[in-house]
């Protein structure tokens, strides 16, 4: 459970951090919106929540911030439950209007967690679902996350 966690929550700053860089690699198409001025709302600090189907919440803190990430932008996590960071490697990154798509993998020492994230950002917010391929089966999150 403590390396789902962290799977899910790295999933869920990916997420933040695939939609700041959307502009580099990825599919945006944003009509009558300045792609800019999007992508850089997307930086700062976000409170988050995961909400597994029959599990307790996780919940932390994202930065993210323009860098040399897999696409285009770095930053890092706080998960309040474990209190640990790792890299995301970015495999899709959309946005069409306010809906994204992400997928990844994350390495861990038990093995790779591949997810993908769906949803919609607007307004400061990110709302949406990430499905993770744990060992025993696919196991899909509710997602929230505020700008702080």
């Amino acid at each position: 459970m403590k390396k789902l966690t962290s799977v899910l929550v790295l999933a869920v700053f990916a997420a933040l951090s695939f939609s700041a860089g959307s502009a580099v690699g990825a599919n945006l198409n944003l009509p009558g919106v300045n792609a800019s001025k999007l992508l850089a709302d997307l930086e700062g600090k976000w409170e988050f929540t995961m909400t597994p189907t029959e599990r307790q919440p996780i919940s932390g803190v994202l930065t993210v911030k323009r860098g040399n990430g897999p696409a285009g932008y770095e930053g890092s996590i706080l998960i309040n439950e474990l209190q640990q960071e790792t890299p995301t490697k970015i495999t899709k990154a959309e946005v069409n209007g306010d809906k994204f798509v992400y997928a990844g993998e994350v390495k861990l020492e038990d093995g790779t967690y591949i997810f993908e994230m769906t949803g919609t950002i607007k307004d400061g917010k990110l709302n949406g679902q990430t499905k993770v391929q744990e060992p025993d089966g696919l196991v899909v999150y509710k997602l929230q996350a505020t700008r702080k």
